[in-house]
């Protein structure tokens, strides 16, 4: 026999091996893959965070962004669902006519007025209610489902509410003001209280949401700073002024973007209560692209006045969030 050789069974023999080997090593690894599968689906891999993050920005993707993308396409067009087959593009020819339009400069008047004048009240009114709750008082779970109950009732339900309130002939508010010997007014018919009476009603169901952003900051702060206050003999107003207000600025600025961006696009309410009257009195900017699409059919000109819209949230917002984000990296 030759050297280096091996007889045939011998050579049979080692390939059998290998062969059941690789066999083996094939089921193991097909094994490894059904478990990881397994794991992944059960949560029990380090990867499952994949499964419960990347769907839900798939579905936020296809509810934000493609609508988004739809919209800024018809704003650059001449879409008149009334004459579908006249449709064409015009570029930039909707946004001129928006900033040639008086209506729509008193649509934004009346959105900025009314959002600085509910988001003051709303701040003022939330932080008081926030440090009375974060007081150690008698009744406090009570009083916090309570303040909570308006923020729950839907929008279109407190606005009849309020609609029914402020009826000049059965409303309540008339009957306390007659009472008080203050005679008689109509909220809704007066272009002077109109707006008054829109904020009001803003206020009293929003207000809560606010105490409810700011008790969860004052709960969380440190104690630390105020037992040196209270060492150093600091009032109540020193304390309030010089460690919770500058402690809390990043949470009243989370509480100010969060509130800004509903109240810029507030529609309901003024859907049910005034339709955007008298005249233009309450007519948001949601509003005038809402009868510019549903009554007007001018799609175009709609999307046009949203884009508008969308860009100026994301400029306030974007300030906003970067002088947080300023003021924790100096911190």
């Amino acid at each position: 026999m030759k050297r280096g050789s091996f007889p045939c069974n011998v050579r049979e023999s080692c390939l059998g091996q290998n062969g059941q080997k690789s066999e083996e090593s094939m089921e193991n690894i097909k094994m490894n893959r059904k478990q990881k599968i397994v794991r992944f689906l059960t949560l029990e891999s380090p990867n499952s965070w994949k499964l419960l993050f990347y769907p839900g920005r798939i579905v936020l993707l296809l509810i934000t962004m493609v609508p988004t993308v739809f919209a800024l396409v018809f704003s650059l067009q001449d879409y008149n669902l009334a004459k579908v087959a006249s449709r064409k593009f015009v570029f930039l020819k909707n946004y001129i006519d928006i900033f040639q339009d008086d209506r729509f400069w008193n649509s934004l008047k009346v959105t900025v007025g009314f959002t600085a004048g509910s988001l003051v009240v709303e701040l003022i009114l939330g932080m008081l209610i926030a440090i009375c709750l974060s007081k150690k008082i008698k009744g406090k779970g009570l009083a916090q489902i309570g303040i909570l109950l308006p923020m729950i009732i839907t929008p279109v339900v407190v606005a009849l509410y309020w609609k029914m309130f402020y009826d000049p002939q059965f409303g309540n508010l008339n009957y306390f003001l007659s009472l008080a010997g203050l005679g008689t007014i109509d909220p809704l018919s007066s272009r002077s209280w109109v707006l008054v009476g829109m904020i009001v009603v803003d206020i009293w169901e929003w207000t809560p949401y606010v105490a409810l952003i700011l008790l969860s900051g004052l709960q969380a702060l440190p104690q630390e700073p105020y037992e040196a206050a209270l060492v150093d003999g600091a009032t109540k107003w020193q304390t309030y002024r010089y460690i919770t207000l500058p402690l809390l600025k990043p949470i009243i600025s989370i509480a100010v973007v969060f509130r800004f961006m509903d109240l810029f696009k507030w529609m309901d309410t003024v859907y049910v209560m005034t339709s955007g009257g008298p005249g233009i009195a309450t007519e948001t900017l949601s509003y005038y692209a809402y009868i510019n699409n549903f009554k007007f059919l001018n799609v175009g000109y709609a999307s046009a006045i949203c884009i508008i819209m969308l860009l100026i949230v994301l400029v306030i917002c974007n300030t906003v969030g970067k002088k947080i984000l300023i003021n924790r990296q100096e911190e």
